[in-house]
């Protein structure tokens, strides 16, 4: 499993890449070759919904990967109420960190 820190703005541009749905609660089901991948809820929660072809793409389009792989996302799909869920754990390992101060 992997760890990748992405920015709020990563994210919406995530959210906005061809062939990405964004959901806020997991869909009852998804398309044949779709799968979800998971939004910590540190940065809103929620699920990217695409095939693992456009979840690569879209993750280095982002500029949060460089060459991720369709092979690379299924690898770490875990199957859940039968719908496959990538954790690339802490994927958003919350840069929200980065954003705020805190001045005494």
């Amino acid at each position: 499993m992997h760890s990748y820190e992405v920015t709020e703005k990563q994210l919406e541009s995530l959210k906005a890449q061809k062939g990405i749905t964004f959901y806020h609660a997991m869909p009852d089901a998804l398309s044949e070759g779709q799968i979800a991948v998971a939004v910590p809820e540190e940065l809103g929660g929620g699920y990217l919904v695409g095939t693992a072809e456009d979840i690569a793409a879209a993750f280095n389009s982002a500029g949060i990967t460089v060459g991720l792989t369709a092979s690379s996302v299924s690898g770490t799909a875990v199957l859940v109420g039968g719908i496959l869920i990538v954790t690339l754990v802490g994927i958003i390992v919350a840069a929200l960190n980065a954003t705020s101060t805190h001045k005494h």
